[in-house]
């Protein structure tokens, strides 16, 4: 699958027209919906550096995308790549083959698990290459269950995979549609005309995106002083899964600087968050919040302990720190034990404070996930201490 990553330190931080910015949106229901209730961008330029290049690499992203529903009874087992699932549908109603899919991601361990509540049966067979066991049982279900209507994202490939279609993931019916396409307009549209109301530069900060998601960090072009030693950089981080069960989510997210060039980002409260069974309307009213913005600023800055921010760690607030991650079932195992790596060898020099370890934490090569884990549980701290 496709996916693409874009960061300020990159060259291409041209800023986009505002006809790129409108062509995002296609000719679906939301999108006009969308178009006609958020005005585009009237001047010739969106203020954000960095669009032009976004809107490219996301425009880049060729997976051509289509959601299905369909009955069980049209599904048969064609067999296995590794331990993913490649799955015929036929027309339906009949036994003709329309066509075959293959699962990937998570797709096969959530298709039987939520259709037969066996992802553990069949983790054991393919650990124990029992794979012939499997597809005897996964058989029988199939031809014997009925009135199980599901909806499937299928996705092509690109490349030299063109001719092949794979399973991404069981979608929810009830899903409106605010793909990436509109979810990267709302937010250079929205975010634009703070610029404009605001008088402050807007940039993007990195973005990542796949088929079905969207991380992205659009940051004020200022640095504002905390004190002679540290400074601070606000904005706005974006996420959204085509995917998952969840919401389109505009979050604060602030970066601590000190004079030695050490920084650290924290994730914290929501400014919006989109519902995707949210009416258009409902957006509309929503994304007027990023107006409050400087609410946001305001109120951290103020919450901030700048004298914490310079304390060197004892060996007990690093264990507090470790331990919560390390009890964490969010972050994956590898994660885990470069964190306990890294505890070990601070505790033996025992010199950072809270800055210069969570500098630390985002070098560490992690996923996205695990990255915005962190980001967030370093807000915990600055707000909340170690406790």
């Amino acid at each position: 699958m496709a996916t693409t990553s874009f960061n300020s330190h990159q060259d291409g931080m041209k800023h986009a027209s505002k006809e790129q910015v409108l062509s995002l949106l296609g000719s679906d229901t939301e999108s006009e919906n969308i178009q006609n209730l958020l005005s585009n961008i009237i001047e010739a330029k969106c203020n954000i550096a960095g669009s032009a290049e976004v809107i490219k690499r996301f425009n880049q992203i060729g997976n051509q995308k289509k959601d299905m529903k369909i009955p069980i009874e049209d599904i048969s087992l064609i067999g296995f790549d590794e331990k993913q699932l490649i799955l015929s549908f036929n027309e339906e109603g009949t036994d003709d083959l329309a066509f075959t899919a293959t699962g990937i991601y998570s797709f096969s361990t959530d298709f039987l698990d939520i259709l037969f509540h066996m992802s553990k049966f069949s983790g054991y067979c393919f650990k124990m290459n029992e794979t012939d066991l499997l597809r005897e049982n996964l058989e029988y279900l199939l031809d014997n269950t009925t009135g199980r209507t599901k909806q499937y994202r299928f996705i092509n490939g690109i490349g030299k995979n063109e001719d092949d279609m794979y399973l991404r993931a069981i979608t929810s019916e009830q899903y409106r549609n605010y793909d990436n396409n509109i979810v990267l307009y709302l937010a250079l549209v929205s975010m634009h005309n703070y610029s404009k109301s605001m008088a402050t530069k807007v940039y993007i900060e990195k973005a990542y995106i796949t088929d079905s998601s969207l991380d992205l960090t659009l940051k004020l072009d200022e640095k504002i002083k905390l004190n002679s030693d540290f400074s601070i950089e606000v904005g706005i981080n974006i996420t959204n899964s085509e995917i998952r069960e969840g919401a389109v989510l505009f979050e604060f997210i602030y970066t601590i600087n000190d004079n030695n060039g050490m920084k650290s980002t924290a994730i914290g409260d929501n400014v919006v968050k989109i519902q995707h069974n949210n009416r258009s309307e409902t957006v509309h009213s929503k994304m007027a919040k990023l107006l409050d913005l400087k609410i946001y600023t305001d109120g951290i800055i103020d919450g901030i302990n700048v004298a914490n921010l310079a304390t060197k760690l004892d060996e007990n607030v690093l264990f507090s720190i470790f331990n919560k991650f390390s009890r964490s079932k969010a972050l994956e195992k590898a994660t885990k034990s470069k964190l306990e790596q890294l505890h070990k060898d601070e505790i033996a020099s025992n010199t950072l404070n809270i800055i210069e370890l969570f500098d630390k934490l985002e070098k560490l090569n992690t996923s996205v996930d695990d990255k915005t884990y962190l980001q967030k549980k370093f807000n915990d701290f600055i707000t909340k201490g170690f406790k």
